[in-house]
């Protein structure tokens, strides 16, 4: 089934809605803000939403520019989300080689 990806980024924002926003209301008693992202660096609307109304407050409160802070956010989330996936394959490199040299 080919769907466009923001189709999908909204998908995913409505399972975890349905997923968390119950029990996070009712027992955190505060709000919930699906945060959707996909390993190239994407966002879903909201939290694209989020990102832009923390880098404005964050500009705000620090006199930085907003282009700036918010460049600095998504620089820092590349390399978060990166790292997990680096972890992954080395962790996998690491098993397939040892997997090989035992065989020898």
């Amino acid at each position: 089934k080919n769907r466009d990806v923001k189709s999908v980024y909204i998908q995913h924002e409505n399972v975890k809605k349905r997923d968390y926003e119950k029990r996070v209301i009712q027992v955190e008693k505060c709000s919930f803000t699906p945060l959707v992202y996909s390993t190239s660096g994407g966002m879903a609307p909201q939290a694209q939403a989020f990102h832009k109304q923390i880098a404005e407050l964050t500009a705000e409160k620090t006199n930085e520019e907003y282009h700036d802070v918010i460049s600095m956010m998504r620089t820092k989330l590349s390399f978060a989300l990166l790292v997990p996936d680096y972890i992954g394959w080395s962790c996998l490199w690491h098993f397939l080689s040892h997997k090989a040299a035992s065989e020898v």
